[in-house]
């Protein structure tokens, strides 16, 4: 196997599943389990994945294609005006939150989590780990949401 194959095949594969499976099915995480982290290119396909998966909470309702995304994702890096990290529960990743500067002193927030993830605090943890970061960096004291109203897990955190 070549240098490439090594670093895609490293034998902890079922380790893995094994630790993602528990960290879905427990009904509270316990703070070991979960790392909040800045996002990284890398995370472009499992972000877009996430994305599909929740487009029934989102403003704009229709699949996003796979080149679109990429091309928004490398933007978000990018941007001066954006603060992004990911959230892994059990080694995956269970969800995002990403805060975009909306005026001189406001940013507006977007945070989702994979179905799996929902309804065990991880959002409002997110929100709590990286909103004094996020204003701090982008110089803003307010930070704002939109949230659909059939969507109660938002509404709660």
């Amino acid at each position: 196997m070549g240098a490439a194959g090594r670093r895609l095949v490293d034998g902890g594969g079922a380790k893995r599943v094994a630790r993602a499976l528990a960290a879905a099915s427990a009904r509270v995480l316990s703070p070991a389990d979960v790392v909040i982290r800045p996002t990284a290119p890398e995370d472009a396909l499992d972000i877009w994945r996430l994305a599909n998966a929740v487009r029934s909470f989102a403003i704009r309702q229709d699949a996003i294609e796979l080149e679109e995304h990429l091309v928004w994702f490398k933007r978000q890096l990018a941007d001066k005006d954006v603060r992004y990290w990911v959230v892994e529960a059990g080694g995956v990743i269970a969800g995002q939150i990403r805060y975009s500067r909306l005026a001189a002193d406001a940013a507006e927030v977007h945070l989702s989590f994979h179905d799996a993830f929902r309804g065990k605090g991880l959002g409002t943890r997110a929100l709590m780990e990286t909103s004094p970061a996020a204003c701090r960096q982008l110089d803003v004291r307010v930070v704002r949401a939109k949230v659909l109203e059939n969507n109660a897990p938002s509404e709660r955190a």
